[in-house]
């Protein structure tokens, strides 16, 4: 085995790389189940986002048919439909999950249709919107220079501009910046990018959960988390590629800094760009809104991923929009999490391999600390109810069935199996884990090495659910008369 691994919940554990991904999956989906939860009991909407994603220009041009017929743009719309219908019905399985602890529950979560997307278009953190829609907390930059700011990033279709101002354009190039209604500071810039916040690549302090690589791994040099090099051997590339290394041109975030020998025994983190922005504003003040810009021509989703999303919550700038798919190795800003650019591969000044609040970058040691804090304390409530949801959910089901009369007798009926067993054995072993006393921080950074297991969020809850999932998926198709029990 080319990695080793140890298990997320207990470290001193040795586990298979299918243990892992497992236990990755039950956390992030109790997590997704407990914040839920969460905006039911305090009465504000919940909702996640899917979109149809564009088929890349130069192939929209191409009217070639395969043997079926079918043009790119055929197979392309195909495959968005069939990935639309398959998140629809994994959030429906987090609608029934919900409601089997608490009826009405359900109901109050909601998938949506993306109102908006493509570069250019914004994602909003609403202060105070926690209890508005989240499409009604879309905010219109209301500064000259903001807006200014935005054209420039946003209206060569070649990013010219982006580039020499060392902004970040490959997959998931969303860039923070702010809006300062007054102008207090006047510090806006729209000639440079220095008021801009891309994603940030971090050395992670926290290493208390890291596989090892071996020697004859194709990627041995490369330290765990980093964005687009696989978590499973089975789909390691042929060339052993990591274009997350490549320049800004080539839409990478440039190679690490320091030493390569060390830096492959140290662990990657992301910073997204409205996480950062939210710093922005905590220091400029309350007239102030942070947003993130699609850039770049590959970023498509105008929604914050779900791991940003609890931490706009827990700042107190909820998201305009939310999806379920990808945050990988994201982590918040944390105070003793190091940079990991290089100064040519990043619009603002930066120490290379010092700390977030050292001197010459730009985090406050006390925002660090008290939007940290918050996010752990948030992350835990979310996986202890979450947790609850799946346990006492299933058993209330289980009471209800017995009381359920049939034909005038008493029967008991068995309730709908949700989970495999062996997702069930992780769950006992999570939950036993979650019950001992552990601090706030312990049980987040359980999250955030999860989401070192890259994939989509709602392929984890998938995956974690797939029997409700199949159940589901059938009774779909059967409904649609598209297919047809046999006689």
């Amino acid at each position: 085995m080319s990695i080793t691994y140890k298990s997320l919940i207990d470290r001193n554990e040795a586990a298979s790389f299918e243990v892992v991904q497992r236990q990755a999956d039950l956390i992030i989906t109790s997590v997704i189940l407990g914040f839920s939860g969460t905006r039911y009991y305090l009465n504000q909407p919940c909702s996640f986002e899917v979109e149809l994603e564009p088929l890349p220009e130069d192939k929209q041009k191409d009217q070639t048919r395969d043997k079926n017929g079918l043009t790119a743009m055929d197979r392309w719309e195909i495959a968005n439909a069939l990935e639309q219908q398959n998140f629809i019905t994994t959030v429906a399985c987090l609608a029934d999950v919900l409601d089997r602890y608490q009826g009405g529950m359900g109901d109050w979560l909601v998938d949506r249709q993306s109102q908006k997307g493509g570069k250019g278009e914004l994602i909003t953190g609403r202060e105070g919107g926690a209890g508005i829609e989240s499409a009604d907390r879309d905010k219109v930059p209301k500064s000259w220079k903001t807006r200014q700011l935005i054209k420039k990033l946003t209206d060569d279709p070649h990013n010219q501009w982006a580039i020499q101002n060392k902004i970040y354009i490959g997959r998931g190039a969303y860039t923070g910046i702010y809006d300062d209604d007054v102008e207090y500071f006047g510090d806006i810039s729209y000639e440079n990018g220095t008021s801009t916040r891309p994603t940030l690549r971090v050395f992670r302090e926290d290493k208390a959960w890291l596989p090892t690589r071996s020697p004859n791994d194709e990627y041995k040099n490369v330290p765990w988390g980093v964005i687009g090099v696989p978590t499973d051997p089975k789909y390691y590339k042929k060339d052993a590629k990591v274009s997350n290394y490549d320049s800004i041109k080539d839409e990478g975030m440039g190679p690490l800094p320091g030493n390569p020998e060390v830096n492959k025994s140290k662990k990657i983190g992301y910073i997204h760009g409205l996480c950062s922005a939210v710093h922005v504003c905590a220091f400029h003040g309350p007239w102030t809104t942070p947003y993130e810009v699609a850039t770049g021509n590959l970023t498509t989703k105008i929604a914050s991923c779900f791991p940003c999303t609890t931490f706009l919550y827990a700042s107190g700038y909820p998201p305009s929009s939310a999806h379920l798919g990808r945050g990988e190795s994201w982590v918040p800003p944390i105070k003793d999490d190091q940079v990991a650019v290089e100064k040519d591969s990043y619009p603002i000044d930066i120490e290379p391999e010092k700390s977030l609040i050292a001197k010459g970058n730009p985090y406050y040691e006390e925002d660090c600390d008290s939007f940290k804090t918050r996010w752990d304390d948030d992350i835990a409530d979310y996986l202890r109810l979450g947790i609850e949801i799946i346990t006492m959910g299933e058993q209330r089901e289980a009471q209800r069935l017995e009381k359920v009369l049939v034909g005038g007798l008493e029967n008991k009926l068995e309730a709908l199996v949700v989970m495999s067993s062996e997702y069930k054995e992780t769950l006992g072993a999570l939950q036993t884990f979650v019950a001992a006393k552990h601090t706030n921080d312990e049980l987040s950074s359980r999250f955030l090495d999860a989401l070192t297991i890259h994939d989509s969020e709602w392929k984890r809850v998938k995956r974690t659910f797939e029997p409700l999932y199949n159940r589901k998926r059938t009774k779909e198709l059967l409904l649609s008369g598209n297919v047809q029990l046999k006689p």
